[in-house]
């Protein structure tokens, strides 16, 4: 969705997938549906909000997960850009 810019579908679809997530206990399908949120943001021209949505995604990621922090931080570059 994210590179067809189809950003209210992703965005739908990341909140939906981080209900799921929590209703069953997958943390790392929650981290990685809040990353994925902060991308609706960063295009509507919310950084703020995109930083606010990593940053959570990071307080609630396993410590020790690498991949979600390198994830974390291209979001991150993004939104500096």
């Amino acid at each position: 969705m994210q590179l067809l810019g189809r950003f209210d579908e992703l965005t739908r679809r990341t909140e939906r997938a981080a209900a799921e997530a929590r209703a069953s206990g997958n943390r790392y399908s929650e981290v990685y549906a809040r990353l994925y949120s902060s991308i609706p943001a960063l295009a509507a021209g919310k950084p703020d909000v995109a930083r606010e949505r990593i940053g959570d995604a990071l307080a609630r990621a396993p410590s020790g997960d690498h991949y979600v922090r390198m994830t974390a931080l291209k979001f991150e570059c993004y939104c500096d850009l």
